[in-house]
């Protein structure tokens, strides 16, 4: 299965100039919890902010929200693959960065979707149904040839 075949690619993005409260906001309406902070001059992908960011550089600093950017608040966005990558390799990168999604990008950096872990393990788990469901019937074939 590759990224493009289960990726959001509607994703909800920020520049590094918008206020960490935009950003916050913008994170609530995301499925992924992951979102994903774009150059405001060439668009690429700079960064991430997630709930935690957000609390550890405005919370714990007691900034304000409104008037922090969103640029000091992102971190290096360790999960990020291409759409032609194999969707379980990229879970596996999700799991060792312990984050909710990973960033699609293009060659060029440019945003292409995200893909939230949750989307990701729902197809897993469909498939896993799928896969149980045909050896269950190719075991009952067997057990009636066997008869």
């Amino acid at each position: 299965m590759r990224v493009v075949d289960v990726m959001t690619r509607s994703a909800l993005s920020c520049t590094e100039f918008c206020t960490a409260h935009t950003a916050a906001n913008l994170l609530k309406q995301s499925s992924c919890g992951v979102l994903p902070v774009l150059s405001g001059a060439s668009e690429a992908v700079i960064g991430v902010i997630t709930e935690r960011s957000v609390c550890l550089r405005v919370m714990a600093l007691r900034c304000d929200p409104a008037t922090i950017p969103a640029g000091e608040c992102m971190d290096a966005y360790a999960a990020v693959c291409r759409p032609e990558d194999d969707a379980y390799a990229v879970l596996a990168k999700i799991a060792e960065s312990q984050v909710r999604g990973a960033i699609v990008v293009d060659a060029a950096n440019q945003l292409e979707g995200v893909l939230p872990v949750a989307t990701l393990a729902l197809r897993v788990a469909t498939a896993a149904r799928e896969l149980y469901a045909a050896l269950q019937a190719i075991h009952t074939k067997s057990l009636v040839k066997a008869a």
